[in-house]
């Protein structure tokens, strides 16, 4: 079986699974969503809708307090990004096109993901395979709220004191350029101590989480990760990781479990959820 039978036969049962779940639970899977003609687009994109919906279920939080009504896409489809990264560009060519039409079809001019690969599927490879300038625009979640803050509409109603770290997801951070935004949201949370790790922005080490190691050698993945945390996360005292992709969130949180640490692992959206006046779901979710 060639790896692009293996890519398309992942894709598929994702598909499946996720048509399943959603016939199981109706629409209160991806419930909160006010549909309006001014409404955004958020693309939770098949890593989140699968294995981390507690992502979804933070950014929702903070989109209806923000009062930001959205239509969800990419609750069982994946934004193509392992067919690139496996160098079967016709394919993603193929698969982009749906993609992008399924938004058009709802005349959506915005987009916002939480996953940096999504973020860069639309911002980077479609736009470049397709030869094309999307009809609409494109921000990872930091990017959205980082404008919102500069214009002074976030609302924090908790104080946090917590001692935290950041670690910079490869694909948000070293590919996308996106550095300061990820931090500005978390210093913006009344007594938050922002503790930055050794090896920061440009210079930060891989988690092990992304690059389909996490499918395809699950193992080494989490051995990177706990890794990272002995060598750079636990000298630091914190007592949480913060970061800004499911790939990274997913892979940290199982190198603390397997290291059995008292750390707390957060996506960035539930910090924020947090801090508006959410619910926090337990620790090493």
């Amino acid at each position: 079986m060639t790896i692009l039978n293996i890519i398309s036969l992942k894709m598929e049962i994702n598909n499946s699974f996720l048509s399943f779940k959603q016939t199981l639970v109706s629409n209160t899977a991806y419930g909160l969503v006010k549909l309006t003609k001014n409404k955004i687009g958020y693309f939770v994109g098949c890593t989140i809708a699968k294995f981390a919906k507690n992502i979804y279920d933070a950014t929702s939080k903070v989109f209806n307090n923000l009062n930001i009504e959205f239509e969800v896409f990419g609750e069982k489809q994946c934004c193509g990004m392992p067919l690139i990264i496996s160098g079967y560009e016709e394919k993603m060519k193929e698969h982009a096109k749906t993609v992008i039409n399924n938004i058009i079809e709802k005349k959506i001019p915005l987009i916002v993901t939480s996953c940096p690969a999504c973020y860069r599927a639309f911002s980077e490879y479609y736009p470049k395979i397709l030869n094309s300038n999307l009809p609409f625009k494109t921000y990872h979640f930091t990017q959205f709220i980082h404008k919102i803050i500069k214009e002074k509409r976030l609302n924090i109603k908790k104080t946090l004191t917590m001692k935290v770290t950041y670690h910079d997801p490869c694909e948000l951070g070293r590919y996308s350029k996106i550095y300061e935004e990820p931090r500005t949201i978390i210093k913006s949370i009344p007594s938050i101590n922002l503790v930055e790790l050794e090896f920061n922005r440009e210079k930060s080490t891989c988690c092990g989480g992304g690059g389909l190691l996490k499918a395809t050698f699950p193992q080494v993945a989490v051995e990177i990760a706990k890794e990272k945390i002995e060598t750079e996360i636990i000298p630091l005292n914190v007592n949480a990781i913060i970061t800004a992709c499911p790939f990274c969130y997913l892979n940290l949180r199982d190198g603390i479990r397997e290291r059995e640490d008292s750390l707390e692992i957060y996506n960035i959206e539930e910090i924020l959820a947090l801090a508006i006046g959410g619910k926090n779901n337990g620790k090493n979710r």
